[in-house]
């Protein structure tokens, strides 16, 4: 049985280890600070309400940028969290996606955004897909977000890509991908 385990886990690590060596490099990359940190606080003050939940207002998005922090909230014990992704076009970051395994096997998908100049270009599935992928690739089961009402582009979106409505409460819309 201990070796049966053993195998399980060196396969498990093979396939992760696979999964990072041949996952294409192209446009969506790491967090960078020098790079992404002012253009990531400019999209959240450009769209703090389509980002920011009313129940966090006091969100602190360098704190949960410099700590992977997904409260933004100091003394949640939550730092080292969450995986940021940007998307480049030309060096340039262009849209962003932070998510993070809120549990042994469930992802969630924090924020997504893309410059308002650059929308309409299919980035923002990218950045999608790409945060799904990684989760299937880290062992979660499925994936959940929560998008304001009138948010309709972003509902359309998560529904195209295979999230079903779990509830709203009329200010809120969420959704859940099973993988």
């Amino acid at each position: 049985m201990k070796k049966l385990i053993a195998g399980i886990v060196f396969a498990l690590g093979l396939m992760g280890a696979a999964w990072y060596f041949l996952m294409p490099r192209g446009p969506i990359v790491p967090y960078d600070a020098k790079r992404d940190r002012a253009f990531i606080i400019d999209m959240f003050k450009k769209n703090w309400y389509i980002l920011i939940t009313d129940y966090s207002p006091d969100f602190d998005v360098p704190y949960m940028l410099d700590q992977r922090a997904p409260s933004g909230k100091r003394g949640r014990g939550d730092t080292g969290l969450l995986i940021r992704r940007t998307y480049l076009e030309q060096g340039e970051p262009v849209g962003f996606i932070i998510y993070y395994p809120r549990g042994l096997k469930l992802g969630q998908l924090l924020f997504l955004a893309v410059d308002e100049q650059h929308r309409r270009k299919g980035i923002a599935r990218k950045l999608a897909n790409y945060a799904i992928e990684d989760m299937k690739a880290r062992g979660m089961l499925g994936i959940k977000m929560t998008t304001r009402t009138e948010n309709t582009k972003a509902q359309n979106l998560y529904e195209s890509l295979g999230f079903k409505q779990l509830w709203t409460d009329g200010a809120y819309v969420n959704y859940e991908k099973i993988f």
